[in-house]
């Protein structure tokens, strides 16, 4: 393990020396398939351009949805927090 003759900073530096060397072998074994290996089966043939153009326009369609609601959702928000601040002001 480590070593006592060299002192306290020798002996950290050894440490630090015996943990790099362990993290470097761990690398050289990983694997970085992950979930998207060749074995779990990617889909790398080409898809009709119809069925491309539909899904596109059908995740077009769901954005301008959800930006439309995040803006009123804000919209009512400043609106609220004038018409509090309004009420605010002058109830006092």
């Amino acid at each position: 393990m480590v070593d006592g003759t060299y002192g306290r900073l020798g002996a950290h530096k050894q440490r630090v020396k015996m943990l790099r060397s362990k993290k470097e072998v761990q690398r050289k074994k990983a694997d970085y398939s992950g979930v998207y290996g060749k074995e779990n089966g990617i889909a790398l043939e080409e898809t009709d351009p119809e069925v491309m153009e539909s899904i596109k326009a059908e995740i077009q369609e769901r954005k301008k949805i959800e930006r439309t609601k995040r803006w009123i959702a804000i919209s009512v928000g400043v609106v609220g927090g004038l018409l509090f601040g309004y009420w605010l002001f002058t109830s006092i």
